[in-house]
């Protein structure tokens, strides 16, 4: 048949057919396509869900954490626990005045009541992402008198820390007693009361109290003591005592002694012929005062006279002869050592 037969609609099938094909491939590729977009952006938006979620409960936990760092280390002053409220700090501390059994005084002294803490409103983060930092607010009464302290608490290794727990006591013109144990200069002390003695019973202090208000703060202490009768007794005789030292010698320069230098004009005295004799009662009208820290002072006038012989063997008199001295000496020891000037 011809070029316009019954064949040639079969073609325009053909045809047909193979253009909803292509047509039909091309929509499933776009609608696939599309379902891969959607399932993507739906993961994107799935994944920063999660992260979004997953820094929230990061923060919730650094604040949770922190605040519950410094609501310990409260509870453990108002314990009295010198070893959990140091467990707390970021370094580890040491001093004669966080031991359990001092600082068990020292909170009894200077109770700690009303602990409050509040969570900080916000917490530092690094670069990665890790929470780090942050500050919060705390309030307590010790020993009565309200107090606000502010806390920096650092995360280390994964355990928030106190930047700081302690503050600091300094003695000044000492040495002292808190609570029996000796202090001399500057020294940690942890929130409380501390009650400061004399190194014996020869003073006596005006002021017999330190008070450490909270962490990073401090409390001065300086010495201003009075003899004691028993330090003025137990001074003066001591006093006496090297005086009667320097007299029993029988050298014309007995070893400290300075103010006994005796000399003979035609000649030398003779090592160990001297014998002296005192004339007057030397402490008569004088009085012991403390000078600076434990350090005693006392003036006085001692009068005496003495035989002798030259190098020769020929005896000699010694003329009397008066001496002005001051004594001095450490009354915190047991043993006074006199020196004289």
């Amino acid at each position: 048949m011809g070029p316009g037969g019954p064949g040639q609609p079969k073609k325009k099938n053909n045809t047909t057919k193979i253009i909803l094909g292509v047509l039909g491939g091309v929509v499933a590729l776009v609608i696939i396509a599309v379902i891969v977009v959607v399932v993507q952006v739906n993961g994107r938006i799935a994944a920063e869900r999660r992260a979004e979620e997953e820094k929230k409960n990061a923060e919730r936990a650094a604040i949770t954490d922190s605040t519950a760092a410094v609501k310990g280390y409260l509870d453990a002053l108002v314990a009295g626990d010198a070893t959990k409220a140091l467990s707390y700090s970021r370094q580890k501390l040491e001093g004669p005045l966080l031991t359990p059994e001092v600082y068990q005084q020292a909170a009894k002294q200077g109770t700690i009541t009303q602990p409050y803490v509040a969570e900080p409103t916000y917490v530092t983060a690094d670069a990665s992402g890790g929470y780090t930092k942050t500050n919060i607010q705390a309030s307590y009464t010790i020993a009565g008198t309200p107090q606000n302290v502010y806390f920096s608490v650092i995360n280390v290794n994964g355990q928030w820390k106190l930047d700081e727990t302690t503050g600091t006591v300094a003695v000044s013109n000492g040495p002292v007693k808190i609570f029996g144990v000796d202090v001399t200069d500057t020294t940690q002390a942890l929130p409380g009361v501390y009650e400061v003695s004399p190194p014996n019973n020869r003073m006596t202090y005006e002021e017999t109290k330190i008070t450490i208000e909270g962490p990073g703060r401090s409390d001065s202490f300086y010495a201003r003591a009075k003899l004691t009768d028993q330090g003025a007794k137990d001074f003066t005789d001591a006093a006496k005592a090297a005086v009667d030292k320097c007299l029993a010698t029988n050298d014309p320069k007995p070893a400290d002694c300075p103010w006994i230098s005796l000399n003979y004009s035609g000649g030398t005295i003779k090592p160990g012929s001297v014998r002296l004799k005192l004339n007057n009662n030397p402490l008569d009208g004088a009085t012991a005062r403390l000078s600076t820290g434990t350090q005693a002072r006392i003036g006085m006038s001692v009068q005496f006279t003495g035989t002798a012989q030259s190098s020769t063997g020929a005896p000699l008199t010694l003329s009397s002869t008066t001496k002005y001295l001051v004594a001095t000496g450490d009354i915190s020891k047991e043993q006074i050592q006199i020196s004289f000037s």
